[in-house]
């Protein structure tokens, strides 16, 4: 039986050493997986400055030329007035920002598909350059969308007794068209189908309008790529993507906001024929996990250097159905219940439907991620104005800081960054380590504590003696008289 009983010991002690060995190596599995998570796959690579773009004269790629396929678009209001405040501009209380800004002394870069004159621009248009049309200056939109972004960001409607009003209806609009879905492009002789816009033009068209003084730059253009195919590009080198990225870099460090839409499900891939290709029936970045998204939109996923924008309802206040989710997302604005100046050319008064220009398309209403941008965009140029000593990146971080935070680790989540842009507390705020205020740090307390009372022992030590001594008494007593009784036992 003891040897028995000593092999039984001896497996058991083996089978809980073996236990522990298997548990902790599962636990180093578990953390070397958890340290390859800290990396997610979409996370653009270090910035190569080797790949920014030179500024040359604004115009098409080399060996490109474009021709325009579809008439321009016209004014459709027919002298309709809207005279009440959209719902975008009431969310977010415009009217009241405005008293404390409203962007005078900015300059505003809308590269865009250009930006038509309009009354409530007035002399605050100044032409950027044409990266479609090289003998135009910007200032000719046919696209209309553009227009609508300049509008949002800059339209003055002082003294038209209107709702409406730009964002910061002082600052000045530096228009540069680089894109246009009525054009299409011929490469060395060859039509391609592609409709005129890259990313290269882009990242060339942002050095640009930086080399041109822009304050602020506002690009509602977005390339929606499968998550492989982004990866690709932003890790090839001399790739467009990698371009883009340095000139969005090349902008921050000197100075320049950057503001993106954050794009939006099933859009058209830029510079790509229309209705084919790209994100169009890709899913929802829905999964929490960072590793797991479907798509990525480009240049938004380089949000360490600008404002990614996500679009939200201002009926509801929930983040619209068709505003792309991603780990990269910076801030939301409203996206739907817009109202800007009339798109059209010659237009001069307002509008609150779009129609694509071309084909037989019903007016329907103004919404998407590339409306949010521009109010994002005016924001920072009031917050510009008002405090001109900040620095791009602190612009950035004060807006961030100071938005409506949703539920979430760190006050932010991959439907609306860091919550729903508050251009009031923008404006106003005290944020720690700006304009002489201290930076958050810790702030040594003296405190004293006293010393502990030395408690007195004596009461007790006599008291548990006493205690003792009774009780071994006790048991003397009922030992002697057990004693006694065996000695003498009862007669009968």
């Amino acid at each position: 039986m003891p040897r028995t009983y000593g092999r039984v010991v001896v497996l058991a002690r083996a089978r809980t050493v073996t236990s522990v060995l298997l548990v902790f190596v599962v636990l180093i599995i578990g953390s070397g997986a958890a340290a390859l998570a800290a990396t997610p796959s979409w996370q653009p690579p270090p910035v190569d400055m080797t790949a920014l773009p030179g500024d040359g004269p604004p115009g098409p790629p080399a060996g490109t030329t474009y021709a325009q396929k579809t008439a321009c678009i016209a004014s459709r209001t027919n002298g309709i007035a809207l005279p009440d405040e959209p719902a975008a501009q009431a969310m977010l209380n415009i009217r009241t920002a405005q008293e404390f800004a409203t962007g005078a002394g900015v300059k505003v870069a809308v590269i865009d598909t250009g930006v038509n004159p309009h009354p409530f621009l007035r002399n605050r248009l100044q032409g950027g350059g044409d990266y479609v049309v090289p003998s135009a200056n910007g200032t000719s939109d046919c696209d209309g969308h553009g227009t609508l972004t300049a509008g949002i960001v800059a339209a003055n409607t002082a003294g038209a007794d209107l709702g409406f009003t730009g964002v910061a209806p002082n600052a000045t609009i530096i228009a540069i068209r680089q894109t246009s879905t009525l054009f299409s492009g011929t490469t060395n002789g060859q039509d391609s189908g592609q409709t005129a816009g890259t990313p290269g033009t882009l990242a060339s068209a942002i050095v640009h309008a930086v080399n041109l003084g822009a304050n602020v730059i506002t690009t509602s253009v977005d390339t929606c790529l499968l998550t492989a195919d982004a990866v690709t590009g932003m890790n090839t080198p001399g790739s467009p993507e990698k371009a883009l990225q340095a000139a969005i870099h090349y902008a921050v460090e000197h100075n320049v906001v950057v503001v993106n839409s954050a794009g939006n499900v099933s859009s058209q891939p830029e510079g790509q024929p229309a209705q084919t290709g790209g994100c169009s029936s890709v899913q929802q970045n829905s999964d929490p996990d960072p590793n797991s998204v479907k798509e990525i939109e480009i240049p938004a996923v380089y949000s360490n250097d600008l404002l990614s924008v996500a679009s939200v309802s201002p009926y509801t206040g929930a983040v619209s159905s068709f505003s792309v989710w991603g780990p990269w997302v910076n801030i939301a604005a409203p996206g739907e219940g817009i109202t800007s100046i009339d798109p059209g050319q010659g237009g001069t008064g307002l509008a609150n439907l779009f129609a694509s220009p071309g084909g037989n398309s019903q007016p329907g209403p103004i919404q998407g991620t590339s409306f949010a941008a521009p109010y994002v965009a005016g924001v920072v140029a009031s917050v510009r104005s008002r405090f001109p000593s900040l620095s791009a990146r602190q612009v950035m971080d004060r807006i961030e800081a100071t938005a409506q935070h949703p539920s979430g680790a760190g006050g932010r989540n991959n439907q609306v960054g860091y919550g729903i842009i508050d251009p009031v507390a923008a404006l106003t705020a005290v944020i720690p380590g700006e304009n002489g205020v201290p930076a958050v740090g810790d702030t040594p307390i003296p405190a004293q504590v006293p010393l502990a009372a030395v408690k007195d022992w004596a009461p007790m030590r006599v008291a548990l003696i006493g205690t003792v001594s009774a009780i071994a008494l006790l048991l003397g007593t009922l030992f002697v008289v057990r004693s006694v009784r065996r000695r003498n036992p009862p007669v009968d």
